[in-house]
């Protein structure tokens, strides 16, 4: 007799133009099983395929943020705050490097900043041994570098250098560490390299350093950062520089004021001028800052104690 194959139809799992799930976590394993469904002699049939399984892999990535809301500190009570993200798709645990880049200061160590308060405190927040704790994929640890100025050094202006690499392992994206991944599955190094690198600046008091000031009394710290029109850090003609004034009041504080002539030499850039990342004016008189002939004004007026300010503004190199 005569077989009449009247109708084939393949299925298997692709769902070309349907909404994309959720994010799959890794160690999932994916069994898929396609079908043949025909007609022969009259008869509908349907045969499954082979099954092909696969497990998900662990994607290994992560970013670093500053966490403060300046990263200029005065005193070597006051850490250095930053963020690390587990940016990857599973579970995973981090080493952290910090190193200082100028003589006269040192890295004390790293602590969880357990209450997220930006301060070190040694009854409440937990010294950093070995790796992180292991984050979720998306969960943020706050960290705190702990800064140590050697005595007689003065002030120290440099930058503390943090590195984070995920424990697993780092390296080229792409490269996979087989069955090293969530429930056994691989884990691949994602485009981050699976480490991440930041520059926290900062200038840092000795804390022998003599002074004559109310131990109450306001400081005032200035930093800078520039930017050359092809990107890099040179001060050359075109560049922008960012100027950041930080304010910080130990006491209640009456009619407080930041004054900055802008530098012989540059433009100031209209527009630039913020205090605490609000923009402010360039016009006197309609709000806390303003242009006052050459330099730059902000009133802040009364301050409560414990308070910090911070001003920045920019200008351009002719």
């Amino acid at each position: 007799m005569r077989r009449l194959l009247s109708a084939l139809v393949l299925l298997a799992g692709i769902g070309g133009g349907l909404p994309l799930p959720a994010q799959t976590r890794p160690g999932t394993v994916i069994t898929n099983t396609a079908a043949v469904a025909f007609t022969l002699d009259g008869e509908d049939r349907r045969i499954p395929s082979n099954s092909v399984t696969l497990t998900v892999a662990e994607r290994l990535d992560i970013a670093l943020a500053s966490g403060g809301a300046t990263p200029t500190l005065v005193a070597p009570s006051t850490p250095l705050a930053v963020q690390l993200t587990n940016s990857g798709t599973g579970s995973e645990a981090f080493a952290i490097k910090a190193k200082a880049t100028v003589a006269g200061v040192t890295v004390a160590g790293i602590a969880i900043d357990v209450d997220g308060n930006g301060r070190f405190d040694p009854a409440i927040d937990t010294m950093l041994a070995g790796t992180t704790p292991p984050l979720a994929p998306g969960e943020t640890l706050r960290l705190l570098v702990l800064i140590a100025p050697v005595p007689g050094v003065g002030a120290a202006d440099g930058v503390v250098t943090v590195t984070a690499r995920a424990a697993t392992g780092s390296g080229t994206p792409a490269n996979a560490f087989a069955g090293t991944g969530d429930a056994g599955g691989d884990a691949v190094i994602g485009a981050t390299g699976a480490t991440a690198t930041i520059d926290l600046p900062f200038v840092a008091m000795s804390p022998d350093m003599p002074t004559d000031d109310p131990v109450d009394a306001p400081t005032l710290v200035k930093t800078q950062t520039v930017r050359a029109t092809d990107g890099s850090a040179q001060a050359t003609s075109g560049a922008i520089v960012t100027y950041t004034l930080v304010a910080r009041f130990p006491g209640a504080t009456r009619d407080a004021r930041i004054d900055d002539p802008v530098p012989a030499g540059t433009r100031y850039v209209p527009g630039s001028l913020t205090l605490d990342d609000a923009v402010l004016t360039d016009a006197a008189g309609d709000d806390a800052g303003g242009m006052e002939g050459d330099t730059i004004a902000v009133t802040l007026g009364d301050v409560p104690p414990a308070a910090i300010r911070t001003v920045r503004f920019q200008v351009r190199l002719p």
